[in-house]
């Protein structure tokens, strides 16, 4: 019996102590461990870049985003610089890069 009411008070010494640790070190432990646990810089652009999607709104006014569909995701995206050629609905693209919010894609092209 004495050595359950032992244990006992150390997980609730343990526990107090944790919480005290937590409430002085929690911004720093958080910056350390938000660096040491990411892969990169920026891991939506690792996941996104490659992702094949299709158009499913193209904007009349010249120079506006499209809308596209990847999986169930809507993004805003836009054709890289020198595609002249004019999307249309329904039509595949791939992601090439990512700027902020905003996807560059280029017309995917099937093998």
């Amino acid at each position: 019996m004495d050595l359950l009411s032992g244990l006992l008070l150390l997980g609730v010494v343990m526990a107090i102590i944790a919480m005290i640790a937590r409430e002085l070190f929690d911004d720093s432990i958080t910056g350390l461990t938000a660096v040491y646990a990411r892969e990169s810089s920026n891991p939506v652009e690792n996941s996104l870049v490659g992702s094949v999607g299709r158009i499913i709104e193209v904007p009349e006014e010249e120079g506006a985003n499209l809308r596209i569909r990847i999986g169930t995701e809507i993004w805003s995206a836009r054709l890289r610089p020198g595609d002249e050629s004019r999307p249309t609905v329904g039509s595949e693209v791939k992601v090439t890069a990512v700027d902020g919010m905003i996807l560059n894609v280029e017309e995917n092209q099937a093998i």
